[in-house]
């Protein structure tokens, strides 16, 4: 292997891993869109269970 071929695995990883940080935020803006639309008609401890599901995932 040369310096080169090193450097394009590197990008073709660099591109792999991309990819799949865009289909988990893909996904977990998804779920948001779900927990949010499902907030908004729930009350009480089911919205304190949403809310902690948000805390929890970050979003």
């Amino acid at each position: 292997m040369t310096g080169g071929d090193l450097w394009e695995s590197g990008i073709l990883v660099g591109r792999d891993h991309l990819d799949k940080l865009r289909e988990r935020s893909a996904d977990a803006q998804q779920i948001m869109s779900k927990i949010k639309e499902i907030h908004s008609h729930r009350s009480g401890m089911q919205g304190e269970m949403f809310a902690r599901t948000e805390r929890i995932l970050g979003l």
